[in-house]
């Protein structure tokens, strides 16, 4: 448990041991001060944005399931219907729903 709130810490404070900025390095501008942020902060938001991809994996591996049946119905390999496309996208459509239902709590958060 600490190691994962010593993970936090360093989102929110950045490194240990690097010293804040002094008078004569203060950024002269907002695009200085943006750079700055962002060379500090580049690997906090990189992780954030991993690890709210994790949560999307469930859904876009359904998805590309449905497509490639989609594909292969459409394409001629499998006779389809338009009942059997009607069914498929119903599936589709039900298996999403909790898919997309677990990544609510994950989007508050990133929010």
């Amino acid at each position: 448990m600490a190691f994962f709130g010593n993970l936090m810490n360093n989102y929110f404070y950045g490194k240990q041991g690097k010293g804040d900025f002094t008078l004569e390095q203060l950024p002269q501008n907002r695009r200085q001060l943006f750079g700055e942020v962002l060379k500090v902060r580049w690997s906090a938001l990189f992780g954030v944005n991993l690890l709210y991809m994790v949560v999307w994996i469930p859904a876009i591996i359904w998805s590309l399931l449905n497509f490639l049946t989609l594909y292969n119905m459409l394409g001629g390999e499998i006779a389809a219907t338009a009942d059997d496309i009607a069914g498929l996208m119903a599936t589709y459509l039900l298996i999403m729903a909790p898919c997309v239902a677990i990544t609510g709590p994950f989007n508050a958060g990133v929010t």
